[in-house]
């Protein structure tokens, strides 16, 4: 229960890079843009902890992204 807040301020931190100031493209930025405001619904729902996976899943989402964008500009 300790990483709710974490995970929330990391997800929140990475989702407003991603789609404000990073070069993904269009897809990629709406897809996270999307899924981050169902996990904000997810979470005073009967099932908080979909919410929580959601976000982690949001976030790896973006790591995984940046490291292909990377891989493939080099």
């Amino acid at each position: 229960m300790y990483l709710f807040p974490l995970v929330f301020l990391v997800t929140i931190a990475l989702a407003i890079w991603f789609v404000f100031i990073s070069e993904a493209s269009v897809t990629a930025k709406i897809l996270a843009a999307v899924l981050f405001t169902v996990s904000f619904f997810l979470h005073p729902s009967h099932f908080p902890m979909a919410g929580f996976f959601l976000r982690i899943a949001i976030s790896l989402f973006i790591l995984i992204y940046q490291m292909y964008q990377t891989a493939k500009s080099q």
